[in-house]
């Protein structure tokens, strides 16, 4: 008797237009329907009450009607039917899965044909596009925020796999990464897919590793896409600008192990691919500020924890490709500047925009590596030895170590590595509650150790400068290395005419033969979002003027 009633209701939904349905009627059926969504939501199988042909012969019919029923519901501002129907199990995901049928299911597609199959296809991509606009149409206007109940329709559409895992159980493509797949393959759809994607990577933050590849990927296709014939496509620069927009958000930046997986995706050369391809054109100048102010951002974020371990290993294992794309912008600017007739004493804002951001990535490199605490020599990874002591400084040679043991290390080694106890050490307002969070602070420590010396060596000509301008005596220095801007600022102030009483963690005996040097960092370890990490490290002035001679 089920059977009977559910194959008439077939026939009969098949004929009828769902402009024809009475708002009642229309939330009985989605009320109502759950029986057969049941079966035609069964793709696998594809069984309607054990006939493979009802399933084939109705399916484009339910679709539609589906489809129409939403439509229907959105339009007239009345969520109940749309809410009602997909409630029904199974549903919500089927209508994902709809989108992806023609690629990822040649059995159904030997089952309907290419063409219908694609039309089930268009069909599914542009259900769910109704169910983001509309999402969209419904923000807060104060906040824009969603309300609770978008933002679990979005999740559910965001996290929802793209194969029937009946079908194929070890499927992990989500949604959104699906359909940055398809957008690579097809080509954009301006604004509609970046809308898409806005709502369901950074509004609802549903981000892993598959859709930071995609997005990375799809953003590497762009520029390669417009790198001849449309360079200066306005279409080209408005989608990178909207990748990169999109990107931004999508990166969390207290998020180390989100930040390091991007970074082995591409995401640096991804922007630098933009800042090469839009850096010096017409639609770039027309949006200079927040196209590169987009670019700034994610180059600051990527710098807020340029030191935590992941980025860090990250960050050295795309340096040679990064130093390759970071010549080939040189390259291109010396021969623009060439064909400009720019010279180097003069002033050109575009090349400065791109100039900061330029530098701010050479910051981002020159804060990662290993290098030697006493000769700054550059380490690879079979290279690096520890102080068997404290654990945080690394030299090249036993010589090395033996050099700077007896230059003061001695004096300052821990040999209980114990978080908390290292001396010049600021500590956080609250110290780690557990064993994980207190390793990783121990390896910031590490890493902000082992480019301390480099610092101080690279930028002596800066120090003494402005101690000539302070009109101070190098030892009577106080320089400080502010690691939290990118690139890092450094300022050089007097000692003696400020008051470290409070500094009480520091070393407070000094001698007049050293310079103090305070290190700021960062601290986004969870729990210490807004903490900094402040290390205190002397250095002979008498040294550093035989370094400059």
């Amino acid at each position: 008797m089920i059977w009977l009633h559910l194959r008439h209701g077939l026939e009969f939904f098949r004929g009828l237009k769902t402009e024809e349905l009475e708002p009642s009627c229309s939330l009985q059926i989605a009320k109502n329907i759950g029986p057969m969504v049941r079966c035609m939501c069964a793709d696998t199988k594809r069984f309607f009450f054990k006939s493979n042909k009802h399933w084939r012969e109705g399916i484009t019919q339910f679709v539609l009607l589906v489809l129409g029923m939403i439509d229907k519901s959105i339009q007239t501002t009345d969520r109940e039917v749309a809410n009602a129907l997909l409630q029904h199990e199974g549903l919500l995901p089927s209508i994902v899965q709809w989108g992806f049928w023609k690629d990822h299911r040649p059995d159904i597609v030997k089952a309907l044909g290419v063409e219908e199959c694609t039309f089930i296809s268009d069909f599914g991509m542009q259900l769910v596009r109704l169910l983001v606009d509309e999402t969209c149409q419904r923000r807060n206007n104060k906040t824009l925020e969603l309300a609770a109940d978008c933002r679990i329709l979005m999740q559910s559409i965001s996290t929802t796999p793209i194969i029937s895992k009946e079908y194929d159980p070890h499927c992990m493509i989500s949604y959104t990464a699906g359909y940055m797949q398809r957008m690579k393959t097809e080509g954009l759809k301006i604004p509609n897919d970046m809308m898409l994607l806005q709502v369901l990577v950074t509004d609802i933050d549903c981000v892993d590793k598959g859709i930071i590849t995609a997005l990375i990927d799809l953003g590497l296709n762009c520029a390669d896409e417009f790198e001849y014939a449309a360079a200066s496509s306005a279409s080209g620069f408005t989608t990178a600008a909207l990748i990169a927009s999109v990107t931004n958000r999508s990166l969390k930046q207290s998020n180390d192990t989100r930040v390091a997986f991007a970074i082995r995706s591409g995401l640096i050369e991804m922007c630098l691919s933009f800042i090469n391809q839009y850096g010096r054109n017409d639609f770039f100048d027309e949006c200079k500020q927040s196209f590169s102010g987009v670019l700034k951002n994610i180059f600051t974020t990527i710098h807020s924890v340029a030191l935590h371990q992941k980025t860090a290993k990250a960050i050295r294992s795309r340096k040679i490709e990064i130093q390759t794309a970071l010549a080939k912008i040189e390259r291109k600017s010396k021969i623009e500047k060439a064909l400009a007739g720019i010279t180097n004493d003069m002033n050109d804002d575009e090349l400065d925009c791109n100039r900061l951001l330029l530098d701010m990535v050479e910051s981002i490199l020159n804060l990662n590596g290993s290098y030697c605490c006493r000769c700054n020599k550059s380490l690879s990874k079979t290279e690096v030895k520890q102080c068997n002591g404290c654990r945080r400084l690394t030299y090249c040679s036993g010589a090395c170590q033996r050099d700077d043991w007896l230059s003061g290390h001695k004096l300052t080694c821990n040999k209980n590595p114990t978080i908390g106890q290292f001396q010049g050490r600021v500590l956080p307002r609250t110290m780690p509650e557990n064993e994980r969070t207190a390793t990783k602070l121990e390896n910031l420590e590490k890493n902000l150790t082992m480019v301390q010396l480099k610092l101080f060596l690279e930028n002596t000509e800066t120090i003494l400068n402005q101690a000539i301008s302070l009109d101070v005596d190098l030892c009577d220095c106080v320089v400080m290395f502010d690691l939290r801007q990118c690139p890092p600022i450094i300022k050089t102030e007097k000692y003696s005419e400020n008051d470290w009483t409070g500094s009480t963690e520091f070393e407070m005996s000094r001698s007049k033969d050293n310079i103090t040097c305070i290190y700021y960092s960062q601290l986004l370890l969870g729990e210490y979002e807004h903490d900094d990490l402040i290390m205190q490290r002397l250095f002979p002035h008498e040294w550093l003027k035989s370094k400059i001679s």
